[in-house]
């Protein structure tokens, strides 16, 4: 709902319905890109108190619940503009959820009266339709759900006991400049004037009856007879046939035979006849229940044996099918992860054979540069003298950009010996030797010691 909200306009005015089902806060759209007219009728309606009394006429179960019209019936209603105001549609507002307040109609455009619904749940086919002009607020949402569980009567749309609305309180009106034309206790003294005058013309219409308990002493009226239809007709009169007669037979002329005389002063005793005893319906034995025989037993306990046998083929054939997909699905799953390993080493190598072309080409790039710089250099150096000092050659300032050393030559002097007095800052001290000779003086000491080991041997013999 916060996403919905976020791009809904603002709301300005609340108002809260007290109903047998709870409180139902409505929160409007009453901004002039919104739905003025609609709140500006609802409010004024509100203040001079016309929906005090009004039920929930229509409920369409996960739809809407309707309400408004005085008489209950979904035919009525009027509007502050004493006819029916136009409808407003606004781009930002739509029926996407549930807890949205809209204006009621009988289908067709700007016949917006008093009537109106709450839905409750989305309902996209009444955007276009029917004015938005508010939407519930807080927890009341959860009171008007409650009129989704009530009982309707058969076949319709009406609840068998419909809700009510007690009261209506405005508790913000953005509207400074209504003038209720009434207001709402004035409603309430002309609905119970109303309701006394016509039970008072009930009252009237009905016939006084004569109490016989009492005593008069005058002459009472009585009531004129009746009159008396037409008169009944008979199949004499009806029938053309010849075989009725239409004659009246006096039945007085005819011979009654007379009975016996009977002295009435003796009681008469009658005989009370014996009731009849019933026939006696003979009983049928309860037949004796057969004992199996043997055979009968022994095929009774085969058929077991072979449910029992077929129930254990079933489980395991079951049990069979259920490994069955276990290892499909598990080979199912190898294979897609071994794809997608192929698919990564061949995405891999390459990879790997675009990266060594790009090194190989850098490579070849390089090794061009420094070919043509040499060639460059040889070509701008004058020839040196062989016995020239390269070090005299040397610049202080070293320019880093400058790639002239790419052609240089290493030489070295013919004569490049080591001089014997420098010989000895060149030489390898041992510093675990105790006697604190050179490694030179040992080496001379070395072979000072074999001569004369050669000189005391003496020649040797051939």
């Amino acid at each position: 709902m916060t996403s919905f909200m976020a791009v809904e306009p603002p709301t300005a005015g609340r108002v809260t319905l007290h109903t047998t089902v709870g409180d139902i806060s409505v929160e409007l759209w009453s901004g002039k890109k919104e739905a003025p007219l609609a709140c500006r009728n609802f409010v004024q309606l509100c203040l001079e108190g016309y929906y005090d009394g009004h039920i929930f006429h229509r409920i369409v179960k996960d739809f809407i619940a309707q309400t408004g019209d005085p008489t209950g019936t979904g035919q009525g209603g009027e509007s502050i503009f004493d006819e029916p105001f136009a409808d407003e549609f606004s781009p930002r507002l739509r029926f996407n959820r549930r807890g949205l307040v809209g204006m009621a109609n009988p289908g067709t455009r700007d016949t917006n009266l008093s009537q109106f619904f709450v839905t409750m749940d989305k309902a996209d086919e009444l955007t276009g339709k029917h004015t938005l002009f508010g939407r519930l607020y807080g927890d009341t949402l959860y009171n008007v759900l409650r009129l989704n569980e009530l009982e309707l009567e058969e076949g319709t749309e009406r609840p068998v006991y419909p809700p009510r609305i007690r009261s209506v309180t405005v508790d913000d009106n953005p509207f400074d400049d209504i003038v209720p034309r009434i207001t709402a206790s004035e409603r309430r003294e002309q609905e119970k004037a109303r309701l006394a005058s016509r039970q008072s013309k009930k009252g009237s219409n009905r016939k006084g009856t004569k109490n016989a308990g009492l005593l008069s002493f005058e002459e009472e009226a009585q009531p004129a007879a009746a009159p008396r239809g037409p008169k009944t007709l008979s199949a004499h009169d009806v029938l053309d046939d010849k075989r009725l007669s239409s004659r009246i037979v006096d039945d007085r002329a005819m011979h009654i035979p007379q009975l016996p005389d009977t002295d009435t002063s003796r009681p008469v005793k009658r005989k009370i006849a014996s009731p009849v005893p019933e026939p006696v319906q003979p009983k049928r034995a309860a037949p004796k229940p057969k004992e199996p025989s043997p055979d009968a037993s022994a095929k009774v306990q085969a058929q077991i044996e072979k449910v029992q046998a077929e129930m254990r083929r079933m489980k395991d054939r079951k049990a069979d099918q259920a490994a069955e997909a276990a290892r499909a699905q598990t080979k199912a799953k190898a294979s897609l992860l071994a794809a997608e390993r192929e698919k990564y080493a061949h995405k891999r190598k390459i990879g790997k054979k675009l990266e060594d072309r790009a090194l190989g080409a850098s490579l070849n790039d390089f090794d061009q540069l420094l070919r043509t710089k040499v060639k460059e250099v040889k070509q701008q150096q004058p020839a040196a003298d062989s016995h020239t000092n390269p070090e005299d050659n040397l610049e202080e300032d070293v320019d880093e950009t400058d790639l002239t050393w790419l052609g240089h030559t290493l030489k070295f002097r013919k004569d490049a010996t080591l001089d014997r007095s420098l010989k000895a800052e060149y030489e390898a001290v041992d510093p675990l030797n105790r006697k604190g000779i050179t490694l030179e003086e040992a080496q001379q000491e070395a072979t000072r010691q074999a001569r004369i080991k050669q000189r005391e041997a003496g020649p040797r013999k051939a």
